[in-house]
């Protein structure tokens, strides 16, 4: 699946390996993992970058790739990037994403507040209905925050 044209399906490939890897080690090759994680922590990298520059861009061109994969997705790039937080533990990985969607949020936040508004109310949501509270949510909470004060000034 890894081999396979369409980048979706790639993708797919690469978070199983993970899981695959964090729960049976043995049975993962690391030499057809590890050369497509570099690719994927440059990805995001370069996600990073574009979305510093082209926010609104990048977002309605993920968009539009959405729609021709005929996959359903309802929070856009950033929902999946929230995503991501979720489970990735690799710091500089999370920094970037974390990067990306502050560059996101001060581009597009005032044209479009309600969803903003809706997509931290449903990342709370999600992570207090998981039985955490409010005080173990330390990198949700810190987006949240940054946020609000995004939206004041």
């Amino acid at each position: 699946m890894q081999d396979h044209p369409d980048s979706l399906v790639q993708t797919e490939a690469i978070s199983c390996l993970q899981q695959l890897h964090l729960f049976a080690p043995r049975h993962v090759n690391l030499s057809s993992l590890v050369p497509n994680l570099l690719l994927r922590r440059a990805a995001v990298a370069c996600l990073r970058q574009l979305a510093q520059r082209e926010a609104r861009e990048v977002c309605e061109y993920a968009m539009t790739l959405v729609k021709e994969k005929d996959v359903k997705l309802k929070t856009g790039l950033e929902g999946v990037l929230f995503g991501m937080l979720d489970k990735e533990v690799d710091q500089k990985l999370r920094k970037d994403i974390h990067d990306t969607l502050l560059s996101m949020l001060q581009s597009l936040a005032a044209d479009n507040l309600s969803h903003w508004l809706q997509l931290s109310r449903d990342v709370l949501t999600a992570a207090t209905g998981q039985g955490l509270t409010l005080s173990s949510l330390n990198r949700p909470i810190e987006y949240i925050v940054l946020f609000q004060r995004q939206v004041h000034l």
